[in-house]
């Protein structure tokens, strides 16, 4: 079972969710809980000592242009902009 958490407001209470969440079904079987905020991850806060850092990486597709219509470019395109300027 895969269980994600995600908005995309800041302070709306997604780590407290999840780590109540990640606690509540810890108890009947064994969980991974990963904070994937780039900015800010804090589920570490919760859990003391169980801070794992590792290298995060992110794979990009490649679009063929030829099956692609021009707003589904536009959209990739916008979408490919907004990461690479964060």
């Amino acid at each position: 079972m895969k269980i994600v958490v995600a908005s995309g407001k800041g302070g709306t209470g997604k780590t407290m969710v999840s780590v109540n969440l990640a606690w509540a079904l810890s108890q009947s079987q064994e969980i991974h809980l990963i904070d994937c905020d780039a900015e800010e991850p804090n589920v570490h806060l919760f859990y003391p000592g169980g801070k794992n850092e590792g290298p995060v990486t992110m794979n990009v597709p490649e679009v063929d242009s030829e099956k692609c219509t021009l707003r589904c470019m536009r959209r990739i395109l916008s979408v490919w902009s907004n990461l690479s300027s964060n």
